[in-house]
């Protein structure tokens, strides 16, 4: 069988025992050849897929189902099923390792990273230069063993890309913790080791640290001429590693660079398409409804558009709004599937496709708020439309996020996150005052109390506002204004007297308020 052909075997050798293992022992079952990989869904038809591996997502291994379940899938032609114990023992499997191939995986694994794991190593071609796109696995075995010592390859964003499974390779807890979440543990050490890694031009040394038990290390920079583009890290057992060893470590980060590249270039196109894809959409430009799906966006289900922004500061400075997208892209995109974005101006559009849960979105958009404030070290605001169904809805949802954010980033103490319901009123105002402007014309009596404001420094105004925001409550508004009941009591009765206001009058009233309220906004 071709060495590129991933078999059931093999794919369980490549991720290693740390993530999964398989107690089905037959060489027939072991050696099937995989294909892809599909969740199962008790109320879905189980589709045809030779060479599949199901992922039994939620089923106990010892489900009273399970002998119809496999009866099904091998009949459908998959290759493996996937399951977790979560403490049950493998005897609870009973005779389905002898039936199918079956690879129990590690409880704390997430199925979403065991899906990227198959998938990166399943989707990749022996290009034409007899490079393996999919040998990033295979290339840190060789260093291992080259190096005597397991070896992890991670991208700039310390992603664990691939990981050595050499048998009798000592690993410690951050290894075994980095290999387990694809991401390394977060140290205050880190951000010097890394440092010192990109800007040194050859292997460097970090010594055994007792603090929390890191075994020695080297490391070395993967670069793309001379652009970081991730690091190969290798654990050292009982001496640093010798010069062959580091010659093997320099020449596999020129072999990881270009594979890495090539995964970048892809994700980078996919993302520019889903990006000018949204562009046309928020624009108003008709999208194609059978593009729908390739996005994300199922017909029948709701979707969401937020929009970032940095709020704006007295000094006029430009907002980083290109940086503001991409941190909300990647944090949005580690809970939710087929998440698009696109920055237009100063805002930062996102498509959340498929919301079910209609408090979903507030409790992404505020995670996402956190990060970008920490990694860009900016205040941030964010507006969420309301759900909608169909891609022609889009340019309404753009709209509304829009009238949203142009409300909470022009009034002070407004909320960071919000929608339209949130902001209805403060809308409302700013559509009148638009459309009033030019043609609006105040009460008199409003005319003649802005003015003696204006030339006397006096405080109607203020005190009418208070004192129509709290019409029960004279206590309060008078708190509100930092006065004593009886000093707004007397402001009030005074304001009736010199400009004739009448607020006994419902309607004189609502013209009144209004226009000291469009007035105090100018």
């Amino acid at each position: 069988m071709p060495d590129e052909v991933l078999t059931v075997s093999r794919l369980i050798t490549t991720v290693g025992p740390t993530v999964c293992q398989s107690p089905t022992t037959a060489d027939k079952l072991l050696e099937r050849v995989i294909s892809t990989a599909v969740v199962f869904d008790p109320l879905d038809d189980l589709p045809d897929l030779p060479g599949g591996v199901l992922f039994l997502v939620g089923v106990a291994s010892d489900n009273e189902n399970m002998p119809q379940i496999v009866a099904e899938v091998v009949e459908r032609g998959y290759s493996a099923v996937a399951i977790k114990l979560h403490g049950r023992s493998a005897a609870s499997l009973g005779s389905l390792p002898s039936t199918i191939a079956v690879i129990v995986v590690n409880d704390d694994i997430p199925w979403r990273h065991l899906d990227e794991m198959l998938s990166a190593v399943t989707s990749g071609q022996r290009t034409d230069d007899g490079i393996n796109e999919t040998g990033l696995f295979e290339l840190a075995n060789a260093v291992a063993m080259a190096a005597g010592g397991s070896v992890a390859i991670e991208d700039l964003e310390r992603n664990v890309l691939a990981y050595s499974t050499v048998d009798g390779q000592v690993v410690d807890s951050v290894r075994q913790n980095g290999i387990l979440a694809r991401q390394v543990p977060d140290l205050s050490k880190n951000n010097d080791q890394y440092r010192e890694v990109m800007q040194a031009s050859g292997v460097v040394h970090f010594p055994y640290d007792p603090a929390d038990g890191e075994l020695a290390r080297c490391s070395a920079a993967i670069r793309a001429g001379r652009v970081a583009v991730g690091s190969i890290w290798v654990i050292e057992k009982d001496l640093p590693v010798g010069a062959n060893a580091e010659a093997a470590i320099i020449e596999a980060c020129r072999l990881a660079s270009i594979q890495i590249l090539r995964a970048q270039n892809a994700r980078d196109l996919e993302r520019q398409v889903r990006s000018e894809w949204l562009r046309s959409l928020l624009y108003g430009h008709p999208g194609v409804p059978a593009t729908a799906s390739r996005f994300g966006i199922s017909s029948g289900l709701d979707s969401v558009i937020v929009g970032f922004m940095i709020r704006s500061t007295e000094d006029g400075s430009a907002s980083p709004i290109h940086e503001l997208a991409t941190v909300a892209e990647q944090y949005c995109s580690v809970f939710r599937a087929n998440v698009s974005s696109v920055p237009i101006g100063q805002i930062a559009y996102v498509l959340l496709p498929v919301v079910r849960d209609k408090a979903m979105p507030k409790r992404l958009v505020a995670g996402t708020i956190d990060a970008i404030e920490a990694r860009l070290g900016c205040e941030a605001i964010a507006a969420v439309s309301s759900p909608e169904c169909g891609i022609e809805r889009i340019t309404a949802m753009r709209a509304e996020v829009d009238e949203v954010l142009a409300v909470i980033n022009d009034s002070a103490g407004s909320p960071a996150i919000a929608a339209r319901t949130d902001v209805h009123s403060q809308i409302r105002l700013r559509a009148l005052k638009k459309t009033d402007r030019g043609q609006h014309s105040e009460h008199p009596a409003v005319t003649l109390l802005l003015e003696h404001d204006r030339k006397k420094r006096t405080e109607y105004r203020n005190s009418l506002m208070a004192y129509l925001a709290h019409p029960e409550d004279v206590q309060r508004a008078a708190e509100d204004l930092g006065i004593h009941p009886n000093t707004l009591r007397y402001r009030v009765r005074r304001a009736k007297e010199l400009f004739d206001i009448r607020l006994d009058i419902p309607d004189d009233r609502l013209v009144t308020w209004l226009d000291l309220r469009l007035t105090s906004r100018q």
